[in-house]
């Protein structure tokens, strides 16, 4: 047997729901919604000041949702590359994520509204009715939703998750490039408490204990093949190129030619040898 349908009881829910409701919803909800807004403009506020001293280029991407992402990857990447001579993409995994985890949001939600709209219509059409069929529609409207949601939960988990320690990766980064000392401190007091997030980001962002001495200005990275977004190098001027200088050849001094003198007999006569005037009687005598 189907119990009989009230109207005066739904419309006084209605007049509840739209009521004392709706009233209570706001005034608990304003004030979350106040703390995200400076939470999000002191955030905003310390990433824009740590790129822009460092030349990172596009600082106020630090105001803009999705992209504020991109830029606190930048400025991870640009710590791993100066001080550790790391080539990272974090810039890019951030935003990627981002954006995906946004896009699965937006289906599980879409396709929860979609349920509760057909819940709703099928509602309406069976309000005069209220057959026995009413409940079998109902699990038949609903059902396709709640299996798509479900299917979809799990990439979207995953993607969280993911997203999370790359984001975490990418702060700690970003505190240890300003206060290396306190550092895992900051960070850990970031997961337990968010609002200390911008607070920490606010006390480092003049800071710059964890980067190298600056170099010259003609220093450019030693990779070329990678330019972290935002890095912005001076043109190196061109150095003395080393000359070694000429050793001298060695050359040899030319030995004289010995040439063996020639004699000339006269008369088909032998020639001659007469001794050295020095030349001792004996050595005469054995000759």
């Amino acid at each position: 047997m189907v119990p009989e349908f009230d109207m005066s009881t739904g419309l006084e829910g209605l007049e509840e729901l739209f009521g004392m409701g709706i009233l209570e919803m706001l005034f608990r909800e304003i004030p979350s919604a106040l703390v995200s807004v400076v939470i999000y403009i002191f955030t905003g506020l310390g990433l824009y000041t740590i790129a822009k001293r460092r030349g990172i280029h596009n600082p106020w991407l630090a105001w803009v949702p999705f992209a504020n992402v991109w830029l606190l990857g930048c400025i991870s990447d640009h710590y791993r590359h100066v001080v550790r001579n790391e080539v990272k993409n974090r810039r890019k995994v951030l935003l990627g994520l981002d954006i995906a985890m946004s896009a699965l949001s937006m289906v599980i939600v879409v396709l929860c509204f979609k349920m509760l709209f057909d819940m709703l219509v099928i509602s309406l059409e069976n309000l005069e009715t209220m057959d026995e069929y009413m409940p079998q529609s109902l699990l038949t409207a609903i059902s396709g939703p709640i299996v798509a949601m479900a299917l979809l939960s799990l990439p979207l988990l995953v993607v969280a998750i993911v997203y999370l320690v790359q984001y975490l990766t990418a702060m700690h980064d970003v505190y240890k490039s300003c206060d290396p000392a306190n550092a895992t401190l900051y960070l850990v007091l970031g997961i337990f408490f968010s609002f200390t997030v911008p607070i920490f980001l606010m006390v480092c962002r003049n800071k710059d204990n964890g980067m190298v001495p600056q170099q010259p200005a003609y220093y450019q990275p030693s990779s070329t093949a990678y330019r972290p977004s935002g890095y912005m190098a001076a043109a190196q001027p061109q150095q003395p190129v080393y000359q070694q200088p000429q050793q001298p050849v060695y050359q040899q001094p030319q030995q004289p030619v010995y040439q063996q003198p020639t004699y000339q007999p006269v008369n088909n006569e032998r020639p001659v040898y007469q001794l050295p005037v020095d030349m001792p009687e004996e050595a005469s005598n054995d000759q």
